[in-house]
């Protein structure tokens, strides 16, 4: 059962990565920008509807990621991954959208990096496991 757990893991890594690399940090900002200026403004233009659901839905993928290893490490009783940010239960997908577009604004050096990479980097920052 736990090399079962172990392989799903394995996975899901590497197809996470293999999705994360080809998206960008420029790629997350640019359309998460979107999603909060709809939030905040309350309309939506025709090309605003794509970028903001992408957003929301890929964030909701990275917080679903995160979960699913937070889980996976209680149920086989071991550590969990030094990617894992400890917000699993009390973040909303719009707060989350927050943060990475404040990380990536802060860090314009690093928008050449996989979004995936940067929006975990920048939630372990702003929910850090104690």
């Amino acid at each position: 059962m736990k090399n079962c757990f172990v392989a799903v893991i394995f996975f899901l890594l590497c197809t996470s990565s293999a999705f994360g690399s080809s998206t960008d940090g420029n790629e997350v900002l640019r359309k998460c920008q979107t999603a909060i200026r709809v939030v905040d403004e309350g309309r939506l233009s025709a090309g605003d509807s794509s970028d903001a659901s992408w957003c929301m839905g890929w964030i909701e993928g990275v917080l679903d990621m995160n979960n699913l290893t937070g889980t996976i490490a209680d149920v086989t009783d071991s550590k969990k991954s030094a990617l894992y940010f400890c917000a699993s239960d009390g973040i909303k997908v719009g707060q989350a959208v927050r943060v990475v577009v404040k990380y990536l604004q802060d860090h314009p050096q690093q928008l050449d990096l996989p979004g995936t990479s940067l929006a975990v980097m920048a939630l372990k920052i702003a929910f850090p496991c104690k």
